[in-house]
């Protein structure tokens, strides 16, 4: 863990810790292929990078969601950012149970 905290971006290390604030199983960086994932929620399907210069949602074929949030915003609105990628997952997993 103290390798990946010295690896990341502070708005990164905010964001993860915010998440796991709100008790959320996430973890810091992961790779996925050639991707280098920020923070990867596994089991909610959803993968955060907090690069880039626009917010982007990708949902893909297989049902996993990536969020690319800039720098920007997460210093901006932390605790918005966080609350809205919990209910990401909260509204995820209601379409699964039906």
């Amino acid at each position: 863990m103290e390798q990946k905290l010295l690896q990341t971006t502070e708005e990164t290390i905010l964001l993860y810790f915010a998440l796991r604030a709100r008790h959320l199983p996430v973890d810091l960086q992961s790779i996925n292929g050639h991707n280098r994932i920020d923070i990867i929620w596994a089991s909610a399907g959803i993968y955060i990078k907090t690069g880039g210069s626009h917010e982007e949602i990708r949902l893909t074929d297989t049902g996993l969601t990536t969020l690319s949030i800039p720098p920007s915003q997460v210093k901006k609105a932390l605790g918005a950012i966080a609350e809205y990628i919990q209910n990401i997952a909260a509204e995820t997993a209601v379409h699964h149970v039906d």
